[in-house]
């Protein structure tokens, strides 16, 4: 039997592509399965949840086997939370009774189950929405209910399925910060399954990049914006995103430095994105119409034949792209001095 703590998965399945994923999720760890529509996600949550058997492989929790060719464990007999995409809730049941619902399906009596639900209620603010349909409730307020049910069966893993895809920009901005604030510290391994490469690389320790049924490159969002293996990735997760404060036309980013920006979002916290092929580089201090322009170095240098990435290093920790012909032309290389210039216009400004 597998002793790892956490989640060891080796799933194996066939529901209109062929779902072939090896993954672990130690105890505490926060990973984020990133990934395009069709990519194979929700299969690979299905698996996890007990809603579709494995062909092949397995499904290990903390060393207690859920799923292999010998056993197979119904999701109601597992230690697993998860917050479904389209959340799932009982219309025809208030909050109260969707939190209590998954410990009823345990055998929870049924008393005992609604004050493990008041008091998951309660710790999300919803003590005055507890007796309320479910259908009467806001967006954020149904995700907490949904959140509240899956934490309420003392899950030994938590799944969160696109937890913001259905909201407005600023709710979903609440409700990440509100996740972060909530999640932060439990000892269990937490799943977050999403395509937004924003809510990943503030989420999770560790990015693993689904295409086409298999996991093609896993590491943290830093690894993975330096040197992306695969086109998907470069494209998705190849991207700057850096956080910050915004306060008027300029975001102060965690390290101390700024960039000036052309953004109508409400000033705070947020997460900047620039996109590689929109910085410049020089040899020389730039004589250009851009908002911001900064020396640097060259930290490294990837090169595929087709394009060129260069990362760069203080003050601000970017990664460009030129064509290998501008390589040549700016001789850059590794611990080379260069200028850098991007345009207000090219960063976009997201709510954190």
């Amino acid at each position: 039997m597998n002793q790892f703590a956490g989640l060891d998965a080796d799933v194996q399945a066939r529901r209109g592509l062929v779902l072939d994923v090896q993954l672990r999720v130690a105890a505490g760890e926060r990973v984020a399965l990133v990934g395009p529509n069709g990519a194979g996600k929700s299969t690979f949550v299905d698996s996890l949840a007990g809603l579709l058997p494995l062909d092949t492989g397995h499904v290990t929790l903390d060393g207690v086997v859920l799923d292999d060719r010998s056993r197979f464990t119904p999701s109601a007999q597992r230690a697993v939370g998860v917050l479904f995409q389209d959340l799932r809730l009982f219309n025809h049941l208030d909050a109260r009774d969707n939190v209590a619902f998954g410990l009823r399906a345990r055998g929870v009596r049924k008393a005992h189950a609604r004050a493990i639900a008041d008091d998951w209620l309660d710790r999300f603010s919803l003590a005055n929405r507890a007796r309320q349909p479910v259908t009467l409730l806001s967006g954020g307020e149904a995700q907490r209910v949904a959140l509240a049910r899956a934490l309420a069966i003392e899950p030994r893993l938590l799944v969160l399925d696109e937890p913001t895809a259905a909201l407005d920009v600023q709710t979903k901005a609440t409700t990440r910060r509100w996740l972060r604030e909530h999640l932060a510290g439990l000892a269990i391994p937490q799943l977050l399954v999403t395509h937004d490469p924003i809510e990943a690389a503030t989420f999770a320790d560790r990015i693993a990049v689904l295409v086409d049924g298999r996991v093609v490159q896993e590491g943290t969002a830093d690894e993975l914006r330096r040197v992306p293996r695969d086109r998907y990735v470069a494209d998705l997760l190849g991207g700057n995103l850096l956080a910050g404060r915004k306060i008027g036309g300029s975001v102060t980013l965690e390290r101390g430095a700024s960039l000036l920006v052309a953004s109508e979002c409400a000033d705070g916290p947020v997460v900047v994105s620039v996109a590689p092929q929109g910085l410049s580089l020089h040899r020389d201090r730039p004589a250009t119409s851009a908002r911001n322009a900064w020396s640097t170095v060259v930290r490294s240098i990837a090169d595929d034949g087709h394009r060129v990435r260069v990362a760069l290093g203080l003050p601000i920790e970017l990664v460009a792209e030129v064509t290998p012909a501008a390589r040549y032309e700016l001789a850059l290389a590794p611990g080379t001095t260069i200028w850098v210039s991007c345009k207000a216009t090219e960063i976009a400004v997201h709510p954190a």
